[in-house]
């Protein structure tokens, strides 16, 4: 793939197994945690210190919505509370039937 994305990257263990699977590919990570990514992470492309959930995360990484080849992400470890922005992600994403608009998110 031209370009990865890491959604809440935490340490970088996708990242890094991703980038051993495609070694020429770019990565773009996200993490609301000052620690993340860590330094051994070479190969990154850029990182972007903020909500993985924000509606406008594209552009803070300076991607054009939609052109990600893979995006991973580790299930949430927390339950979020709703967000009306997550309703347009998931109607988006043609997943608007999936979770029902609820106080928190799991």
């Amino acid at each position: 793939p031209g370009t990865v994305v890491d959604l809440a990257c935490g340490p970088g263990a996708l990242t890094s197994a991703a980038a051993m699977r495609w070694p020429g590919s770019r990565y773009l990570t996200a993490d609301c945690d000052e620690t993340a990514p860590p330094k051994h992470l070479h190969f990154l492309s850029r990182h972007h210190r903020g909500d993985a959930l924000d509606i406008r995360l594209h552009e803070q990484l300076g991607l054009p919505l939609g052109s990600a080849d893979v995006a991973v992400c580790n299930p949430p470890y927390l339950q979020l509370p709703w967000r009306n922005h997550f309703a347009v992600m998931l109607a988006e994403a043609g997943l608007s039937n999936v979770v029902p608009q609820a106080p928190r998110v799991g």
